[in-house]
């Protein structure tokens, strides 16, 4: 059979390229052929009087910072990207069956036209947060472009990342039409069940996030492909929105624990560069994001996928609230392997045991006879 998956854009973010490698390499064990449409939101077209008075601004606030002696930071639009995401853009292309950048419905349906696909599945990071999906885009996560195609539509651990409802009346109607059009439907979280029931009228299951189909096994095959394998410390940090607070909580679980901290992003702010030190701005790989989990004597995270591979690679580890990414998808993880109790605030870090154990033996049990079920799933949403 051969299966569309529909998932977030391929940018550079370590979960959503790991989610669907691991997608498409368990629809590629059960015997299907796999291709990742690779949906991106439209591009801005700015007017070109705008573009200049923006050039010019940040011409003199540049002009400011260096007599200041400040660092001087630019976003990284589009077309520095391949400098800057050098590593991912690398990955894709050595692991993932990616189609073109798709940037409308309008592009989605000429290409699904063109290039048949027997079956679609959606899932799974946040693909049905309409924050993430901007205008036609979470229309098309819920398959618009597939209007007339005969095909079996289905998702798999769609996440709605929060567990309160934020679509608009418009949205929630035209997603609740395209949604009883599907043949299965499963989410990532518990919420993410009653979600559909009330809002959507339909009936999900729950299942593991992609990323957790796969064995350690199958992820340091990836790593094998790098040549180093040195760890710099045992304290694996990897603090996506960073602050005072979480920086003082490092300081803390550094002088507590006796392990020197190291981490895997790069020195400067998230999407951006430094104008004079442009190589601390390239993101380190997926691989070898991959292999800090795996030398990691303890982890420290703020992010999901930091915490799914926590558990993957049997860590122990810490997940400092972070209510701004969602914290349903957090806490619904968590509670399905009895780990409540490493979801923790900065201040409640400090009165916690920091080296207490995590039973593994029992967790490795439930997650494999989870990943047989959602496997199963699979299976039988694709044979309908």
């Amino acid at each position: 059979m051969r299966i569309g998956i529909l998932t977030q854009s391929m940018a550079a973010n370590y979960g959503c390229n790991l989610q669907a490698y691991a997608l498409q390499t368990s629809l590629e064990r059960l015997g299907h052929e796999v291709e990742i449409l690779d949906r991106w939101d439209e591009c801005a077209n700015m007017p070109h009087r705008n573009h200049i008075i923006n050039k010019l601004r940040r011409f003199f606030k540049d002009c400011v910072k260096f007599i200041l002696l400040r660092p001087i930071y630019h976003a990284i639009d589009e077309k520095k990207r391949p400098y800057f995401w050098q590593h991912f853009l690398r990955f894709q292309k050595e692991n993932l069956h990616l189609t073109k950048k798709l940037r409308s419905s309008t592009e989605m349906k000429a290409y699904t036209s063109q290039y048949r696909f027997d079956a679609y599945v959606v899932g799974s990071d946040q693909v049905w947060r309409p924050t993430y999906n901007l205008g036609d885009k979470l229309f098309d996560m819920y398959l618009a472009f597939a209007d007339g195609q005969q095909v079996k539509r289905l998702s798999y651990a769609a996440s709605f990342g929060v567990d309160k409802w934020e679509y608009s009346d418009d949205q929630t109607r035209i997603c609740s039409e395209l949604a009883k059009q599907f043949d299965a439907i499963s989410v990532r979280e518990k919420s993410g069940v009653k979600l559909c029931a009330d809002n959507l009228g339909v009936d999900a299951i729950h299942v593991l996030d992609p990323t957790m189909l796969l064995d350690p096994s199958d992820y340091n095959k990836l790593i094998g492909k790098q040549i180093s394998d040195k760890t710099t410390g045992g304290l694996f940090c990897y603090i996506l929105d960073s602050s005072a607070q979480s920086l003082q909580t490092i300081d803390y679980v550094e002088q507590t624990t006796g392990l020197k901290r190291f981490t895997c992003l790069p020195l400067v702010p998230e999407n951006t560069y430094n104008v004079f030190h442009k190589k601390n701005s390239i993101l380190p790989s997926p691989e070898e994001w991959l292999r800090c989990f795996r030398n990691a004597e303890m982890v420290l995270v703020d992010s999901f996928h930091g915490m799914v591979f926590s558990i993957i690679y049997n860590k122990p580890f810490w997940v400092i609230e972070n209510s701004k990414r969602g914290m349903s998808r957090f806490q619904s993880l968590l509670s399905l392997f009895g780990l409540e109790n490493r979801l923790v605030t900065v201040e409640q870090i400090r009165c916690v045991e920091l080296t207490q154990p995590i039973e593994w033996e029992s967790i490795n049990a439930l997650r494999l006879e989870l990943k047989e079920k959602s496997i199963e799933y699979l299976i039988r949403a694709l044979q309908k």
